[in-house]
């Protein structure tokens, strides 16, 4: 069986129901909910880190040369689906 992606608001609604089911039903669900927040406070900060790594416009111009290869190599491929971006061609200068 083959697993798909869950969006964060699909986790954030899953959050929002599992809530109500501590407040009505105790804290039965309360190691669901913990799984869940921590799995949507690790995407968080998973994104912020590689924002904070990325240049502005992920231009090649913004880098070191050595760098630069490597900046065109992360907007080339779409990691969470690994196809190719059709707006490459911006990327290199």
């Amino acid at each position: 069986m083959r697993s798909r992606h869950i969006s964060d608001q699909e986790i954030e609604d899953g959050l929002a129901m599992l809530a109500c089911l501590i407040e009505w039903y105790g804290d039965v669900y309360w190691p669901i909910f913990e799984r869940l927040e921590s799995e949507l406070q690790r995407r968080r900060s998973r994104l912020a880190q590689l924002r904070a790594r990325l240049p502005v416009n992920h231009g090649a111009a913004l880098v070191s040369p050595v760098l630069a290869d490597k900046v065109v190599d992360c907007a080339m491929t779409d990691s969470t689906r690994g196809r190719r971006k059709d707006n490459v061609s911006k990327f290199r200068t």
